[in-house]
């Protein structure tokens, strides 16, 4: 199980901030990703990874619940947009720098 690291001085969680957000049902959530022509998965995607570190796609997919398919297509979006890194495999994806700043840009505008 991973760690509940926070990548940020104010001890906030990334991902923590953003599912609460999605299940609160908050409307800015939506008009942030809107910004950015981003899913709420994605964001959520991006934000997990910024948090737990370098992780599998597969397992990405399991611990946030979503189909490992849907997993694949959110962290191609995001490695094209260079927010993530990946290998071939998808065994070990990670957050690049500019992927860090965007989710705790993204986190501060909601």
């Amino acid at each position: 199980m991973p760690d509940d690291r926070d990548n940020d001085e104010d001890g906030i969680s990334i991902s923590s901030e953003a599912s609460a957000l999605v299940t609160s049902g908050n409307q800015s959530l939506a008009e942030v990703l809107a910004e950015w022509n981003m899913e709420v998965r994605d964001f959520i995607i991006l934000s997990f990874v910024a948090d737990q570190g370098p992780i599998a796609s597969r397992n990405l997919a399991r611990m946030i619940g979503i189909d490992l398919q849907m997993a694949n297509q959110s962290v191609a979006l995001l490695a094209s947009a260079g927010f993530l890194e990946a290998d071939g495999t998808l065994d070990r994806l990670r957050v690049t720098k500019t992927g860090e700043r965007l989710a705790q840009e993204m986190l501060q505008q909601i």
